[in-house]
């Protein structure tokens, strides 16, 4: 007796009797539907007045690696740019004999205005169009900012031959100029059409054929036509080279000096080669001139960026859920720049799906609860674990970005709640099974004893891997690692709350309609009967597989499930850590769509294989700086926050020192290999000497600059140069690369700007590379210089590659730490919960296993460690993790007196059911959301049906054949216990019969022992 009121007097007593009395209950399930209430009206008023950010609408937004040296360096660069603090002139400005400077500018004023204003077109001819009967085109329109089809041969011949060309004159025709969108958006030329109401050609090899051999049509056009053009540009090749040789031609207006007419005629042959043709047809032509065309682009006139909602009818009318093919050619992809206005109609509209895999889930808890109360409640579950979540996010944690990945946890919570609400089930009617007769209080107690440790444990070490992710440099993962952990941490305190009212409420009615109903619905319980009869007729044979057949096959072959599945394992985290291992994304696009969607394969396929599309003509430019700190003083969890400019005090520049370094410096950087010595640098140092050395008497005003000239004694002493210092600033030598403070007039920054020998590249290693060896000679620097210029740093910018090179490297290295942290994180809940050190080991190595065959399978189908993916990695721990935990914490409270092989028995008995059910249900929900259009979706259904699959595989057969082989008897491993791992103790209770958890004999499995293999 003493023992019993021990157990029954704890913390479960009380709860358990609170909850059995029904007005408790429902004032519970009163409480949580008032506080579901005020949320939603928190979150209403929110979203009126409150700015919860755009994560939605810019779904890229956070996608950037933080705290990094990269990143605080952009980040103070932009800064230093942006800054009104700072000013390039100061507003007292040296040397002004006789109103010197105030003449220099009269003077510049005046020889400025004596000079012809520059073409923009550097000698380029203004015509804009070419008119012929039936073709009108914008000659010299911006072809890169157009619209643009790419065409293959249907059969992969070579696409230069009239019936394929004339084939995507057809195209054009039937795609886009069909459109009703078409004749009201498409680009005019800005002067020169006769017929301003008619839109022009299509930029294509149809057009420029017909141009060329003077043809009204690219219907008229014929072989000979065709030759003749492919001719003429293998003639004209050479010179098209010549035209982007750096050393041959500085400007665009070169190639109308030197080249021949024939090559400058409409544009064609630039065109063609620049902007339609593929990068590797050049070389090819000029080998052979009947080298094959593979793909071509067919630009059309439909500006991008400006008409994006005709594009978006167009696109959803002709292209969406389409494929264009005929007997010549085949569309292979689309650039219509419009995947992020997609993004927002499909961002809902795929919600539908999410809908279907939500309303098997309900029907499948339907099924098995047998309740509709208690569907009920599971649903309510679901929504308020986000509402909550979300208020906590918000206005607790005071996030004020929210960014699209969070609704990944919707499909978690989900996942992780139905999973919770059938062990809890499960658990309830195992105890009104065992405890008949027993008190409403009793049976209650029992249940959350069992059911509060199990969903504890999964809880924990699933919100545990979703918290680690906070330490990670990328902000959309942070913000879902917080969003997602507290969201599981809510669901599992309404599972404790919510789900146990409601089912004492239902245990309760239902007694009361048995007991008082009994003799008006006969008709009805007899209906009952033979539906809850059909029902047991059609799951018996599922009922015999998971009481029967399912533990007959892990016991009895439970070596080959050991050795198979640890195969699988080590086979998996060779795929994930050695080879092919994960890789890095090579492409800085960001995927919204599916794989094969025109315009993910404009992205992903065919734009790096055109030239107007390569950034390899591009080079990097370089910044290094003096006087600015590169400290990031931005909130790392708002992406919009780019913190302020942080001056660096130490800073100084004036004495000999100072200036002979620099000088030096500058010398240094113009010998380096990554140093572009045809490009622009803004030492000003050097335009100091120069400055320096120049008459005394100005040459524009006759005014008198000494004591700032005729001087080649450099460095100068501290006094001459502040004197000239600001006079070289003002006079236009200097003032590139210095800046002043606007208040003070003190020189508070330099800055050096370089042109770099390297091309712009998304390519990881290319850039890696070139940072480092940027970097290291930057530090090798400092290491001699004056200690005030010993903060000074250097970073390139060339469009987005290094923020792009800055991500792949923190992903590359945070990912797999971030898993290896998390797999920590997960044995140390585990050791602490179920205090049973084997039981957390064995439970470890299940999750490790799995986690590795599921990343393996996604490695081995092409995936990339991009950032929605690192939110998955981080994911499959938190969901491998539930299943074996049910199993090993019912393997730790079955009765301490049976065996190893009783209780791996009671464990597959008390739980297969239930996880076997919530398996199916979250995979049924992955399988809905692979018909969606939005590829995060896509990537989340595949992922769900893959984890779901392994991870029970996983825990049902191996972590089971781990216990029925070596798992621990007894107290062994029990850190409760000072008599952990001992082998006698296991003698002594092996042939104890087995029992289950309240004591009672297991009905189940009555069959001997079975030794052998």
């Amino acid at each position: 007796m003493g023992s019993e009121t021990e157990t029954t007097r704890g913390g479960y007593y009380w709860y358990a009797l609170i909850l059995s009395r029904s007005y408790y209950a429902l004032l519970v399930i009163g409480a949580i539907i008032v506080l579901n209430l005020g949320l939603v009206a928190i979150q209403v008023c929110g979203y009126l007045f409150w700015d919860w950010g755009d994560g939605f609408s810019a779904p890229t937004k956070g996608f950037e690696a933080t705290g990094t040296p990269i990143y605080s360096r952009l980040t103070a660069l932009r800064n230093f740019h942006e800054s009104e603090l700072l000013v390039n002139q100061p507003s007292r400005n040296g040397i002004d004999n006789n109103g010197l400077l105030r003449k220099r500018r009269q003077a510049n004023d005046s020889f400025l205005a004596t000079m012809s204003p520059p073409t923009e077109n550097y000698g380029i001819p203004t015509t804009t169009t070419k008119t012929m009967d039936g073709i009108q085109i914008c000659q010299f329109a911006p072809l890169g900012y157009f619209a643009k089809l790419v065409f293959q041969a249907s059969d992969g011949s070579d696409l230069f031959n009239v019936d394929t060309i004339k084939s995507m004159c057809r195209a054009d025709e039937q795609l886009i100029r069909s459109h009703p969108k078409f004749s009201k958006s498409c680009y005019r030329c800005p002067f020169g059409l006769d017929t301003i109401n008619d839109c022009p050609a299509s930029w294509s090899l149809g057009t420029y054929v017909a141009l060329i051999n003077n043809k009204t049509s690219c219907n008229d056009i014929t072989d000979v036509d065709v030759l003749q053009t492919r001719l003429l540009l293998h003639r004209c090749a050479p010179h098209y080279r010549l035209w982007y040789n750096e050393t041959f031609c500085s400007h665009p207006s070169c190639r109308y000096e030197y080249s021949p007419d024939e090559c400058l005629q409409y544009e064609a042959v630039h065109n063609i080669f620049h902007f339609l043709a593929t990068i590797d047809f050049l070389s090819k032509l000029e080998a052979n001139y009947t080298s094959e065309l593979e793909f071509v682009i067919h630009i059309v006139p439909l500006e991008l960026h400006t008409r994006d909602d005709d594009l978006v009818s167009i696109y959803m009318d002709n292209f969406h859920g389409k494929t264009y093919s005929d007997q010549y050619v085949t569309l292979k992809a689309i650039d219509f720049q419009i995947k992020f206005d997609l993004f927002d109609i499909f961002l809902f509209s795929d919600v539908l799906y999410i809908g279907i895999g939500m309303f098997f889930v309900v029907l499948i808890l339907l099924s098995y609860t047998r309740s509709i109360l208690i569907t009920l409640a599971a649903i309510v579950n679901f929504e308020l674990s986000l509402l909550m979540a979300h208020f906590f996010y918000f206005l607790i944690f005071r996030r004020a970005f929210f960014p699209f990945v969070n609704i990944v946890a919707a499909v978690l919570v989900i996942g992780v709640g139905a999973d919770d609400t059938f062990v809890y089930v499960d658990l309830w009617r195992k105890s009104l099974s065992e405890n008949k007769g027993a008190d409403l209080h009793v049976i209650v107690q029992k249940t959350l004893h069992h059911a509060t440790v199990t969903m504890l444990v999964t809880s924990l070490t699933t919100a545990g891997s979703l918290y680690s992710s906070i330490i990670s440099d990328i902000t959309a993962v942070k913000c879902f690692g917080l969003f997602a952990g507290t969201a599981i941490m809510m669901n599992f305190v309404l599972t404790l709350t919510l789900l146990p009212a409601v089912i004492v409420i239902q245990y309760r009615l239902v007694s009361f309609l048995e007991t008082n109903c009994s003799g008006c619905c006969h008709r009805k319980d007899r209906c009952l009967k033979l539906v809850r009869k059909f029902f047991d007729i059609c799951l018996r044979p599922f009922r015999k597989f998971f009481e029967s057949i399912l533990p007959l096959l892990i016991l009895k072959l439970r070596y080959i499930w050991l050795i198979l599945f640890g195969a699988l394992g080590i086979g998996g985290a060779l795929v994930v850590f050695k080879y092919p291992s994960l890789r890095l994304p090579t492409n800085s696009e960001f995927q919204i769509l599916e794989n094969d969607n025109y315009l993910e394969q404009w992205d992903r396929t065919y734009k790096n294989i055109f030239r107007s599309s390569e950034d390899s003509e591009v080079r990097m430019s370089g910044y290094i700086l003096f006087g600015i700190k590169p400290t990031e003083t931005s909130d790392a969890w708002d992406p919009d926050d780019t913190g302020s400019l942080v001056l660096d005090d130490s800073f100084a520049f004036y004495n000999e020192e100072h200036q002979q370094w620099l000088l030096q410096f500058c010398e240094d950087l113009q010998q380096q290999e990554f140093y572009y010595s045809g490009g622009f640098d803004d030492c000003f140092i050097e335009s100091m000497i120069e400055f320096m050395k120049q008459p005394c008497i100005d040459p524009f005003t006759g005014g008198d600059l000494s004591p700032c000239c005729n001087n080649n004694a450099f460095p100068y002493d501290e006094f001459l140069f502040r004197t000239c210092f600001k006079a070289c600033v003002a006079h236009g030598y200097c003032w590139s690369g210095v800046r002043f403070h606007n208040e003070s007039d003190e020189l508070v920054a330099i800055h050096i700007n370089y042109q770099s020998s390297t091309y712009v590249s998304f390519d990881f290693n290319i850039m890696q590379n070139y940072w480092m060896d940027t970097n290291n000679w930057m530090e090798k620097q400092l290491e001699t210089a004056p200690e005030s210029l010993q903060n000074g740093w250097i970073i390139s910018r060339g469009q987005e590659q290094l923020y792009f090179y800055d991500l792949q490297n923190s992903l590359a290295t945070g990912a797999p730490f971030a898993l290896a942290i998390t797999l920590v994180i997960v044995f140390f809940i585990l050791v602490v919960t179920i205090l049973n050190i084997i039981l957390a080991f064995y439970a470890i190595l299940t999750v490790a296993f799995a986690v590795f065959v599921t990343v393996a399978s996604l490695v081995l189908l092409g995936w990339e460690l991009n950032i929605f993916e690192s939110v998955i990695l981080i994911l499959s721990v938190g969901l491998c993790v539930d299943f074996t935990i049910h199993y090993g914490v019912a393997y730790r409270l079955a009765d301490l007196a049976i065996s190893r092989r009783q209780k791996t028995e009671f464990s597959i008995e008390t739980m297969t059911g239930a996880i076997s059910v919530a398996a199916l249900s979250a995979f049924l929900a992955g399988v809905f959301m692979l018909a969606a259009n939005i590829n995060a979706y896509l990537q989340l259904g595949l992922f769900l049906t893959l984890v779901m699959s392994v991870s029970w595989v996983y825990s049902t057969f191996f972590f089971q054949s781990l216990c029925r082989i070596m798992g621990p008897e007894g107290r062994w491993g029990d850190l409760t216990s000072l008599q952990c791992c001992n082998p006698c103790k296991s003698n002594e209770i092996s042939d104890s019969p087995e029992r289950s958890l309240n004591g009672q004999t297991n009905p189940t499995f009555n069959h001997d022992e079975d030794t052998s293999f």
